[in-house]
């Protein structure tokens, strides 16, 4: 028996333990900080039923490829800013149609016609806003989407 690998083997399989270990209480505390952050949500998004929010208080979180929130619903004229979160990795954006349900462009920029998030590119991770007047009429029912997953991720906003 040799004394001097003893020593040696006992210190790898001790390393190995304490790199298990450690590696076992990041992910827990990883898995814990993320379970705390979905349960607190937002006050306004838990404070309605269905995705419906207050006319005015609605916000949006995006993932690969959906939206959390497919059916807004704002009050006729207000002023509205919507805030956006990514929780993606894929690219996204939200695009509000026009006049009569259509969309001016395939792709919504900055200076278009069209409501559109800002930036009009939301990385993934990353949040943004949506800032438009909403029409004068209640009843009325207008198409978003997110213009890269046009066909995947689409909401209505209903005016009250």
């Amino acid at each position: 028996m040799r004394l001097d690998k003893l020593p040696l083997g006992e210190a790898i399989v001790g390393f190995l333990l304490v790199a298990l270990v450690v590696t076992f209480l990041v992910a827990r505390h990883e898995v814990a900080s993320t379970d705390n952050e979905a349960a607190a949500g937002s006050p306004t998004a838990s404070a309605a039923p269905s995705g419906s929010t207050a006319p005015g208080q609605v916000e949006i979180t995006m993932t690969d490829n959906k939206f959390d929130n497919t059916e807004l619903t704002v009050a006729a004229g207000a002023d509205v800013t919507i805030p956006i979160t990514n929780n993606g990795s894929a690219v996204h954006n939200v695009h509000i149609a026009g006049e009569g349900g259509n969309f001016a462009a395939d792709f919504c920029t900055a200076s278009g016609s069209d409501p559109c998030s800002d930036p009009t590119r939301i990385a993934g991770g990353a949040t943004g806003t949506l800032t438009f007047t909403v029409p004068n009429t209640p009843g009325a029912e207008i198409p978003y989407r997110c213009d890269f997953h046009p066909t995947e991720m689409k909401g209505t906003v209903k005016v009250q």
